[in-house]
């Protein structure tokens, strides 16, 4: 009598644990069930109904102008759905401009889309000129890799006037040229970035710049006006920043001697010579 007591007081036991762990797995099916339910109701009701009405579009670089193109790009976006607005695809669309190096886009329920573009910083602006170019007088921006890329005409007009600008024939356009340019000129680009960061003032003594692929000694010739003459440094393949800023400040400093009709006067360091 004593065993079937304890046998029943066993399974009541059991039968009293086994509620809760029911409870909470209808618990947690209703749950799952709620979320799916509201998942399809936002994705398939409220997402279709949501509108874009308002597209912000900025530059992390806040100095850097948005281009007509870019803007036209995000007009395009008024009106559409919530859904349409896809953040991913978006950012590709941006980021496939070579203009652009990358976007961050975010959509709020409210029908706001904010856009944030990161531009693609050149180190140079190629300016070609000469027979046989087309396009003579353009600029081309350089990235850091050496590579040409395309872009808008408030990007050029921005970037030309902030970044070094090299001038380049037709005769130093070699095979290959337009895919990524020599070395040697992007090792002038980033010796001029540099004199720029160390002295605005006397990079902005600089008037032209002028890539030499021909001779067998120069990269590029550094041009300066002083005293209404024009005065040529010639760069050597060795491209140093403190020869060349000493080069300049001294000529600088004797620019009275300039006036003189055929004047030569060599800057003695291995870096440049100065000639006129």
């Amino acid at each position: 009598m004593s065993n079937i007591f304890l046998l029943g007081r066993k399974h009541k036991t059991k039968d009293i644990k086994r509620k809760p762990i029911r409870l909470m797995m209808n618990i947690v099916l209703g749950l799952i069930v709620l979320a799916g339910i509201m998942y399809i109701v936002f994705e398939f009701v409220i997402k279709p109904n949501i509108v874009i009405d308002e597209v912000i579009i900025s530059y992390e670089e806040s100095s850097v102008p948005v281009s007509d193109e870019i803007y036209t790009l995000a007009d395009n976006l008024q009106g559409i759905s919530f859904a349409e607005a896809d953040p991913r695809s978006l950012e590709a669309a941006f980021s496939g401009l070579d203009e652009i190096l990358n976007a961050e886009i975010t959509r709020s329920l409210s029908g706001r889309l904010s856009i944030l573009l990161s531009p693609r910083i050149p180190v140079c602006m190629v300016k070609t000129f000469g027979a046989g170019i087309q396009d003579s007088g353009n600029y081309h921006p350089v990235d850091a890799e050496g590579a040409l890329f395309t872009a808008s005409e408030k990007y050029i007009n921005y970037f030309r006037m902030v970044v070094p600008v090299i001038e380049v024939s037709s005769q130093e356009i070699l095979p290959g040229f337009w895919d990524t340019v020599p070395a040697n000129l992007l090792d002038t680009a980033y010796l001029l970035l540099s004199l720029q960061e160390l002295d605005i003032d006397v990079f902005n003594l600089i008037t032209k710049v002028k890539y030499d692929n021909n001779s067998n000694h120069n990269n590029a010739s550094a041009f300066l006006s002083i005293s209404e003459s024009e005065i040529e440094f010639q760069l050597s393949q060795d491209l140093e920043l403190q020869p060349f800023y000493d080069s300049i400040k001294s000529v600088v400093e004797i620019a009275g001697s300039w006036e003189k009709e055929f004047v030569r006067v060599a800057v003695h360091n291995d870096a440049a010579i100065c000639r006129l």
